[in-house]
């Protein structure tokens, strides 16, 4: 199939407990229908929304379709981490190579051109990594200039390189239903900390900005990070909108 489906986790599934609200305001529009907008602008026709209770809010608000993409909700139980929630999602798609990203993240990256290297050379799996500094990742990636993971280890406060996975993959659905990944959990330990040097892994290095909604709760100094992506207008200026970021009821 040529049609082309992304997967979205909307909660936090690596770590199990209170995830950020995707209906989160920013200058009057709910944080998920700017990711919306992202993978429609890149030609995407339906996303899988992974969720932990198929009664939320975010369920309701937006139901079965957002403009010309098609919405499919999926209930998953978060114990299963991150890897049971995409795999649960594979079931809902009918195309081999899929994205699939967290649903509280803005990239600025090419989002085509990371779908199309990765399909023309039908990679196992392939991720959107990037410079982010005050990122609270735990995983540290180091890259040949072809874009092959060198290195993927936790970080440590030794570590002078700071290139860090953005949570956006394209995934081959034969590569990631195979058995071997049965009781997978995480996509970094149970993955790619495991099998970059066996697999057909590749990485695409980006040097735009991301917005990962859990800053927008935190402190200043993480919301002056925010200030400085823009992708196509989103946010104009996040200090001005700081007082509209609220839950729709």
């Amino acid at each position: 199939m040529n049609r082309r489906e992304v997967i979205l986790w909307v909660g936090d599934y690596a770590k199990q407990g209170t995830h950020p609200n995707v209906l989160t305001l920013l200058d009057n529009k709910p944080f998920l229908e700017y990711v919306l907008e992202i993978y429609l602008s890149f030609g995407f026709q339906h996303a899988v929304l992974v969720v932990d209770d198929n009664k939320q809010p975010v369920v309701k608000y937006f139901g079965n379709k957002y403009k010309d993409i098609k919405l499919t909700w999926v209930t998953v139980n978060t114990s299963l981490g991150v890897v049971g929630a995409i795999k649960e999602g594979l079931k809902n798609t009918e195309s081999n190579q899929l994205l699939a990203a967290s649903a509280t993240v803005l990239s600025g990256a090419n989002i085509g051109k990371f779908y199309h290297q990765h399909c023309k050379n039908n990679y196992s799996l392939s991720a959107i990594v990037g410079n982010q500094d005050n990122c609270k990742q735990e995983w540290i990636i180091e890259t040949t200039v072809s874009g092959r993971i060198r290195n993927f280890a936790k970080k440590t406060f030794s570590s002078k390189k700071n290139l860090l996975l953005n949570d956006i993959y394209m995934i081959s659905k034969d590569f990631l239903l195979s058995p071997v990944f049965e009781t997978a959990v995480s996509m970094e330990k149970d993955i790619l900390e495991l099998y970059f040097k066996t697999e057909d892994f590749q990485v695409m290095v980006s040097k735009e900005h991301y917005i990962d909604l859990k800053l927008l709760q935190n402190t200043p100094e993480e919301l002056s990070i925010i200030k400085k992506f823009n992708f196509e207008n989103i946010i104009s200026d996040i200090e001005e909108n700081k007082s509209q970021l609220e839950l729709v009821s």
